[in-house]
């Protein structure tokens, strides 16, 4: 009887062993690239994917284009905001424009000058601007 269950508690023991669970890749992936206004955003950061998600009952990504008039202060004014809401740190990633007016197929540079496209990152209370040394672009595939 002892053997029998030595052959069975070494049998369950081998059988757990050989079907031990693999690591889950749980990194998103970045959404499909769509031009029907379906609200998705995704982007690399350090070449890590960043998703938003909404959380406490806020979305996780806000856009906004509207256009200030035509005097001083004014123009077109495009902000998208994304947030993990998800995540304690709260990573966002945000692209603004200051005064300008955005155009199908063409492509912005990423500056901190009014008249371009601005990116940053941020998490908690830190938050990373693009720079010389840390260039980017913004391209804009569809605009109705």
């Amino acid at each position: 009887m002892k053997a029998l269950q030595l052959s069975f508690f070494l049998f369950f023991s081998l059988l757990l062993f050989s079907s031990s669970c693999k690591k889950q890749n749980t990194e998103p992936e970045l959404p499909p690239e769509t031009t029907t206004g379906a609200m998705t955003f995704g982007c690399k950061v350090n070449g890590k994917v960043f998703v938003p998600k909404s959380g406490d009952g806020f979305s996780g990504i806000i856009t906004e284009y509207p256009f200030l008039g035509n005097g001083q202060g004014g123009g077109w004014f495009l902000n998208i905001a994304a947030v993990d809401r998800s995540s304690e740190f709260l990573p966002r990633v945000s692209i603004t424009t200051d005064s300008l007016l955005l155009v199908e197929g063409r492509t912005y540079q990423l500056k901190k000058e009014k008249g371009f496209a601005k990116g940053q990152y941020g998490f908690n209370l830190f938050l990373y601007q693009i720079s010389a040394e840390n260039i980017g672009e913004l391209v804009i595939t569809k605009h109705n």
